[in-house]
């Protein structure tokens, strides 16, 4: 290599011959995606792993809305790095004009690392050559993406925190004045009101009180927000609000070809409007992955809707499912859909395991007090095989505390350590928390029938009842009724190897009777008089 030629020259000149080149490559690549998908390149690899049929057709497929369902296990962000791939291989777009949005800086990131390490493994000899552009596609959040195309605006552009408000607690009824606010701009947080809608949804409180208080807060809120927008500021909740101002105004322009969504299933109105306006900006096409089982955060305004009524929303497009699981063995495959099918308005999947079963996946520890069934569960950790990891789930934070009923267990934020065996990969986590997760074994700590169990039946405050309520009617937020049996399936589906549902005699959640009911045949309760005999077996 001549010494004046560095790794940046060699990146600007492959990005001119690139650009210079880009068009007869997108030729040849729509007439090839015309071709049958038999014929397509079976060895198309990802991470030195070969794509199945299902992810090779998605990921080929033209059309210009894909929805991808993916399932649990099933390789989602292999096939999402597949897309990428192909279609800087293809040369359907260079890699400025690939969008990738994803929900968490940590996936983001690790996206972001899983594509440079393919990209320079795939183009390595291109790069020598000076032959491949620089790899810099965007990678980002909905809130970072946000933040940068306002900063295309105003480079000074900041963020600063959010007014603290008390945070509602699951196991108090409060309805103080405080409290009421916090709910409102929580409320306001996840929409975009227009003076219309702001009518429309006052005209409906049931109570005059609700209505002053909302219209006093929205005052006090949009005040605040027009204050830091003088000063080219805002707060992180209010990023995608000002994004959606601005594009919707025309004085934030992109140039994006193709916009990938991980986690599509966990779309908020706010975000769903935000992607629309950046389609509609560039005339983009959307490849979505997601998997409405796994739809979890209603809580925080997510809509499954936006997957289950994809067609509403975006027109004709291409649904494709990804089906086979590379988790767990073909029993837990079996058990976890029947369970989440019995919600009827999920997209039909028939999930098929990759792998061979375990001894016993499923299993049921049903003692007369919790504290005997953690002792138990103490002698069945001891017999697990050396360096296993080991996820201890529960349906609250709070729920992490029940293992101080033995003095095995030492807590260390979400590390735990076990004490008779050190080699073990031991961590507390919410279910909402391991979302993406997976360990070799799955504890779940707490399944019995109370106000903070799982399902949990935590009432919210009237208002907060009411104003979902009103968002229902007016189309900004759909009701999740079904979310407790989604956050179940994604408790069930993090193990690998076996899951193990810890049980109250006499105090069963009503997702273990069902389990018990329906699943017999892959579902196994052990009560204790039996588990000796069951944690000697090999």
């Amino acid at each position: 290599m001549p010494k004046n030629l560095t790794v940046k020259n060699i990146f600007e000149k492959a990005e001119i011959d690139h650009i210079s080149n880009i068009s007869l490559a997108r030729l040849s690549a729509r007439q090839s995606s015309s071709k049958s998908l038999d014929i397509l390149p079976l060895d198309f690899r990802v991470e030195n792993h070969p794509l199945d049929r299902e992810q090779r057709k998605s990921i080929y497929d033209p059309a210009r809305f894909n929805l991808t369902v993916a399932g649990a296990g099933s390789g989602k962000t292999t096939t999402i790095l597949g897309k990428i791939l192909y279609l800087l291989q293809s040369g359907f777009a260079s890699p400025p004009e690939i969008l990738v949005l994803s929900f968490t800086h940590d996936s983001a990131t690790e996206l972001r690392e899983r594509f440079l390490r393919e990209y320079y493994q795939t183009f390595s000899e291109q790069i020598l050559l000076g032959k491949s552009p620089p790899p810099n596609i965007t990678i980002e959040t909905f809130h970072s993406l946000a933040l940068k195309l306002l900063r295309s605006l105003w480079p000074d552009f900041s963020v600063v925190a959010d007014k603290t408000y008390p945070v509602d607690d699951p196991s108090s009824d409060s309805d103080d004045k405080t409290t009421l606010t916090s709910i409102i701009r929580e409320f306001l947080d996840l929409h975009e009101l227009e003076s219309e809608i702001v009518m429309q949804i006052t005209s409906k409180f049931s109570l005059e009180e609700y209505r002053k208080l909302f219209l006093t807060v929205l005052e006090q809120y949009q005040r605040e927000l027009s204050e830091l927008l003088a000063k080219h500021q805002t707060t992180f909740s209010g990023l995608i609000k000002m994004a959606i101002r601005y594009l919707r105004s025309g004085q934030i322009k992109t140039r994006y070809r193709y916009i990938i969504v991980d986690e599509y299933q966990d779309l908020s109105a706010l975000r769903q409007e935000f992607l629309r306006l950046l389609i509609e900006s560039s005339q983009a096409n959307l490849f979505a992955v997601g998997d409405d089982w796994q739809a979890i955060y209603g809580f925080s305004g997510s809509r499954v809707d936006f997957t289950l009524n994809f067609r509403r929303f975006w027109g004709d497009f291409s649904l494709h499912r990804i089906s086979k699981t590379y988790r767990f063995g073909p029993t837990l495959a079996r058990l976890s859909s029947s369970f989440i099918m019995q919600d009827r308005a999920q997209i039909r999947k028939q999930i098929q395991s990759q792998k061979e079963d375990s001894s016993e996946p499923a299993v049921e520890i049903c003692g007369d007090s919790e504290r005997l069934d953690l002792e138990v569960l103490t002698h069945y950790i001891e017999s697990l095989p050396r360096d296993s990891s080991i996820l201890l789930l529960g349906r609250f934070q709070v729920d992490q505390f029940r293992l101080l009923h033995c003095t095995q267990f030492n807590l260390t934020s979400n590390d735990v350590e076990f004490r008779p065996r050190p080699d073990l990969k031991i961590r507390f986590l919410t279910v909402h928390q391991s979302k993406g997760l997976e360990a070799d074994y799955v504890i779940l700590l707490n399944n019995r029938d109370a106000k903070l169990g799982f399902p949990a039946h935590v009432k919210d405050p009237p208002l907060k009842t009411e104003l979902i309520k009103i968002a229902e009617e007016l189309s900004l937020d759909q009701v999740s009724v079904n979310e407790e049996r989604r956050l179940f399936y994604v408790a069930l589906t993090r193990a690998k190897k076996q899951v193990v549902l810890l049980t109250v005699d006499g105090k069963e959640s009503s997702f273990i009777k069902e389990l018990r009911r329906k699943f017999r045949q892959d579902f196994t309760t052990f009560y204790l008089s039996h588990f000796e005999k069951y944690i000697n077996l090999e």
